[in-house]
This record gives C-alpha cells, structure tokens and sequence, in this order.
C-alpha cells in the first residue's frame, strides 16, 4: 500500500511547485505593482505581497494547509491572467502581421487615387460611392466621418452608411489608423477595385493595367476565391457601388 504524504509535505510540495513556476517572477511583479498603485492611492485592492512571503518561507508547522491552499490558489490565478494576456498579445501581433498586407495596399492605393483626383477626376471620384456594409454608422462617424459624409440608405432592411472614395481617401490621409479597421480597410480596398473596373470602361477599355490592379486587390482580399476581372472587353460593365 502507498503510504500517503503528511499535510506538510503536501504542503511543501505545493509551495515549490510555485515557486519553480516559470512565471514566478512575473507573478511576483505583478503583486509589487498591484502595491506601488495602492501605495500611490490608485486602487482599494488589498495587498498579496503575502502569496509572495508564504511561498519564498521555509514550510513550519504554524503555517496551516488553508493557507498555503489559499496562497497557491491566488498564485494560479495571477499566472493564468499573465497567460491569457501573453496569448492575447501574441494573436493582437499575428492580426496585425496578417493586416500588414492590406494597409499597405490601402495606403499604396490611396496615394494613386489621389493622383486621379489632381488630374481631372475629382468629381467622379466624389460621386463614386461605396456601401459601407459592414461598419455601423456610429462606428463611421467614430473613424472621423460626419453627417455631411454619410449618405445613409436600407441595405436588407438594415441602414447603412454610404462614402464617397474621395472623402475616404482623404481621411485615410488624415489619419492612417483608420485603417487599423479591419471592415474599413477591406470596404476601402473594395471600393478601389470597383472603381478600377469603372474607370476601365470609362478610358475605353484600354487601359489593361487597371484590371491588373483591380485584380490584385481582390487576390489580396479574398484569395483563391476572388472573382477577377473579365478581360473580354466586350462583356465589362462599369459600375458605382
């Protein structure tokens, strides 16, 4: 028969695996900040600089299992928060990686729109709309849009705000973070593949190189799935979304 460990060694067993835990440290820092705050009147929390104290003092006979059961316990908890804030740290970095691509593009494409806007096309590009289906109409006016703007209008019973692609990219140029967005900056790239296409039939469908930038847009947006332009010059239709 297994001889079962005393309450003391079960009690040392606990407290070692805590402090050889690989957060250690951090969990430790995270309770000397907790008391810098406090000791600065910031927050009401009372302090655990105790969990600390237990688990680096040699186990004694006056130190009850609730205790340790009860510092451990807070212990796991500090380290699961750490976790939870490392694995959101490393998905808020891989969202941004996997961004990078379509930021980049907007601001490329932006810069190029605007080019068309000093060469004759500003008032095509003032009257090219595009839906902005997926972002609430608050959340437009939050990006740094106004009433004057906003075209609102029913899409499936739903109201959506409609934008010119001209005063798109001028806030883009205002403020680039407006393209941290993820409904914004696909909805914007969108758009300059729509208008891409238009301007397509618009030049007498001549100029092939706007169908390779509609094109690669849409590869960037949607991938293998990405309805690419028609080459047949007969068949394209220009449109304003």
């Amino acid at each position: 028969m297994k001889i079962p460990a005393t309450p003391m060694q079960k009690n040392e067993a606990a407290i070692k695996s805590r402090l050889n835990h690989p957060l250690f440290r951090e969990v430790e820092e995270c309770v000397e900040a907790q008391d810098l705050l406090i000791l600065a009147g910031y927050t009401d929390k009372k302090s655990l600089d105790w969990v600390i104290d237990l688990i680096q003092s040699p186990m004694t006979d006056e130190v009850s299992a609730k205790s340790v059961s009860v510092a451990c316990a807070v212990f796991d908890g500090i380290a699961a928060a750490i976790q939870a804030e490392k694995r959101a740290h490393i998905q808020a970095e891989k969202r941004a990686a996997q961004a990078q691509p379509e930021i980049d593009s907007a601001k490329k494409y932006c810069t190029e729109i605007l080019l068309w806007s000093e060469r004759g096309w500003k008032e095509v590009l003032a009257d090219f709309l595009r839906e902005m289906r997926d972002i609430e109409v608050l959340t437009l006016k939050g990006l740094g849009f106004n009433d004057e703007q906003i075209t609102l209008k029913k899409f499936k019973g739903e109201e959506v705000g409609e934008l010119s692609l001209h005063d798109i990219c001028m806030r883009v140029v205002e403020d680039e973070s407006v393209l941290t967005n993820r409904e914004f900056r696909r909805a914007f790239l969108s758009a300059i593949s729509s208008f891409f296409l238009f301007a397509f039939g618009q030049t007498g469908y001549e100029e092939s190189e706007l169908l390779d930038c509609s094109d690669e847009i849409l590869t960037l947006l949607y991938g293998k799935r990405a309805r690419l332009a028609d080459r047949e010059p007969k068949r394209q239709a220009s449109r304003r979304r």
